[in-house]
């Protein structure tokens, strides 16, 4: 449903949502290998960096998403008619 009601750079489409979902989901991968053992795979950021990589770009697009909600129209989105 978000998909259709935005248009732009922040749409999935948009860099900032492609890059947002890619980490998460490569730290979420992460996560399942060095929580099955492999500690090593987390490198220097340990255990609690890697879940924050995978909360914190949610958070920021989350954040994005609102401001772009609550940017008032111009007048270029009224006579397209968004």
């Amino acid at each position: 449903m978000t998909g259709r009601a935005i248009e732009g750079r922040i749409a999935f489409g948009g860099t900032g949502s492609g890059m947002a979902g890619g980490v998460g989901l490569v730290y979420a991968v992460l996560m399942v290998i060095g929580d099955s053992g492999n500690a090593a795979v987390f490198g220097s950021i340990g255990h609690g960096g890697s879940e924050r990589m995978i909360a914190y770009p949610a958070m920021l697009w989350l954040l994005a998403f609102g401001g772009y909600l609550l940017a008032p129209r111009t007048r270029d989105d009224e006579s397209a008619g968004a």
